[in-house]
């Protein structure tokens, strides 16, 4: 396990600023904040291979393992880049306030809660679920979706799982996930408690029959939101 950060979160976003630099300023420090433009969350500043990364000259950086804290920090400090806390785009777009009435616009309701506590990774859920087949279910953290997934069997076995995998992840195990989850998830939930958000799937109609579309919803919504903690979220853009 490799700590990610000791001064952000995942979910932090930046913007350059329109200060402009010096004519000192070394061409790689110009690069990697001018790539953040309009807006990078510290996810892909982090990630590996970034451009930001790329564009770190320093001495004591050893590569994508390596924290990126200092650099950050070194562009906030000379003010070429900014911490910013935008309200989110599927709000603004819905004229809406909160997440929750944008959950509840979309008929999704509070159904429990996770967290990390003494390196495992806890799930904890109305067990009215717990029987549910074909739902869809949003992990949400600081009003921030970091997750989007779906359940085809019954609800209690895909979270049985899931908290056995990721468990399995921070206690360096072996395990089916990306080796960096447990670093990422032990990033978001670092003192904190995520929110568990949950429904079926919508039945329709068709000349076939009644089919149930939570597939169709669950690519729809990770395509929308592109959730950090969905690995292969690029491909529903």
């Amino acid at each position: 396990m490799n700590k990610i950060s000791n001064s952000f979160l995942l979910t932090d976003k930046f913007v350059r600023t329109n200060v402009e630099f010096d004519s000192r300023v070394k061409p790689h420090n110009r690069k990697r904040t001018e790539w953040i433009g309009e807006g990078k969350t510290f996810f892909d500043i982090y990630k590996h291979n970034s451009t930001y990364r790329k564009n770190i000259k320093r001495e004591s950086y050893s590569g994508n393992e390596t924290m990126i804290d200092q650099d950050v920090k070194w562009d906030l400090k000379h003010k070429w880049i900014k911490k910013v806390k935008t309200k989110d785009q599927y709000l603004r777009d819905e004229n809406l306030k909160t997440l929750d009435q944008y959950m509840d616009q979309m008929n999704f309701k509070k159904i429990g809660k996770f967290y990390i506590r003494n390196k495992k990774f806890i799930v904890e859920y109305d067990q009215k679920y717990s029987t549910s087949e074909k739902m869809i279910y949003i992990h949400v953290i600081d009003n921030e979706i970091v997750r989007v997934g779906s359940s085809k069997n019954k609800f209690k076995y895909r979270m049985e799982r899931w908290e056995k995998d990721i468990t399995r992840v921070l206690n360096n195990k072996k395990h089916d996930t990306s080796v960096n989850e447990g670093d990422e998830w032990t990033n978001l939930l670092n003192n904190r408690i995520g929110t568990l958000y949950g429904r079926r799937g919508t039945s329709i109609n068709t000349p076939v029959g009644e089919i149930n579309i939570y597939l169709s919803e669950e690519s729809y919504l990770i395509g929308k939101h592109q959730p950090i903690m969905c690995k292969d979220r690029s491909r529903y853009k």
